[in-house]
């Protein structure tokens, strides 16, 4: 007469269990049995050729382990331990539906999910360049490094590992970036934690592994962002040597307009791009009073809607003046090259930076 399913409770799955489990195989034209534990642990599922650990949830076997009878104690409590982890997953997916989807998603497609509710929600008042440079950190530091894990293998630790590990990948790709790399770093920290944050509010994680109180940021000091005296000292020396290229008609790596919009920016302290180089010639208020920039809406104002006055010395005045503007880029602050096109100086700004370092050596 074939036996019937037993289901005997234990106080606790171990490696004795585990062995008389492997001495009672059911024989053939017996049924399956499990050994449970008491207070509704993991427990054992005991079939004619295996044994297996897991937990029963709902009516349901979900196995977590196959298991061997020559295991160690040490194996037997590590696959226990995974079971009643397995069994708090689906205890929190219970309660919670969306974990079972965030238990499947990638940092990658959390990043696509993340940023198509940033421009329906946030888009507006936020810039074109505001994208761009968001894109350029997932792209170039943190889909490359963790674009691949699940959001459940993101933990502190990993996280903790990348913030650690960026700032020589960054430094190998730009020996010159600013603040040896802790400034990207921060900045990819800072989009990583909001991407989780976005997570953890629909539900799909318990926790937020980015938060900045489970990994600190990098210090930044502003100072590192600053020229001394002989900097400025250096960059005016090459400035000078450029112009004095083209009032002798050699050639120089940069026109005159970027040259006097370099000054400009020096003099001002303007945002080079968003408030200099793509400024249009009817904000530049040059024969008022107080000569000044009126920017539209500036950076930090969003919510508002507002912008701000960029002030302007005599020199300033007069560089801005004196900035040609061929036949249809006159509507521009500071023209293209090509006629018509908003100015590319900005390429400029970054190369000329390059040679004041040079003089310095």
């Amino acid at each position: 007469m074939p036996r019937q399913a037993a289901r005997p409770r234990v106080p606790r799955i171990n490696l004795e269990i585990v062995r008389r489990a492997f001495r009672n195989l059911p024989g053939k034209g017996e049924s399956d049995y499990y050994i449970l534990e008491k207070n509704d642990g993991p427990c054992l599922r005991v079939r004619r050729t295996v044994v297996q650990i897991g937990v029963r949830y709902k009516s349901r076997f979900h196995i977590c382990a196959h298991l061997r009878p020559d295991m160690t104690l040490e194996e037997v409590e590590e696959a226990r331990e995974e079971a009643r982890r397995l069994l708090r997953r689906l205890d929190e997916e219970e309660s919670v539906p969306g974990l079972a989807r965030g238990r499947s998603m990638t940092l990658r497609q959390l990043y696509q999910e993340y940023m198509a509710d940033f421009l329906e929600n946030r888009g507006a008042a936020r810039s074109p360049l505001t994208f761009v440079s968001y894109e350029s950190l997932w792209r170039l530091h943190i889909l490359p490094v963790l674009g691949d894990l699940r959001l459940c293998e993101i933990t502190s630790e990993v996280v903790r590992q990348f913030k650690r590990q960026l700032p020589e990948r960054v430094l190998k790709e730009r020996p010159n970036a600013k603040a040896r790399g802790r400034g990207v770093t921060n900045r990819s920290l800072q989009q990583l934690n909001t991407a989780l944050e976005f997570a953890y509010r629909m539900e799909w994680i318990t926790r937020n592994p980015a938060s900045a109180r489970l990994v600190p940021r990098f210090e930044e000091y502003p100072a590192d962002e600053f020229l001394d005296d002989k900097g400025y000292a250096a960059v005016g020396q090459v400035l000078r040597d450029f112009e004095d290229r083209l009032l002798r008609g050699q050639p120089s790596p940069f026109s005159l307009a970027t040259l006097y919009a370099l000054r400009v920016a020096i003099y001002t302290g303007v945002r080079h791009r968003s408030e200099l180089l793509w400024t249009r010639l009817a904000w530049c208020q040059l024969e008022c009073d107080i000569p000044r920039i009126g920017i539209p809406r500036a950076k930090g104002n969003r919510a508002k809607g507002g912008g701000r006055w960029i002030f302007l010395g005599p020199d300033a005045v007069r560089l801005l003046r004196a900035i040609p503007r061929p036949v249809g880029s006159e509507q521009f602050t500071v023209p293209a090259d090509s006629p018509g096109d908003l100015s590319s100086g900005s390429m400029g700004h970054g190369r000329s930076c390059s040679e004041p370092r040079a003089c310095r050596r």
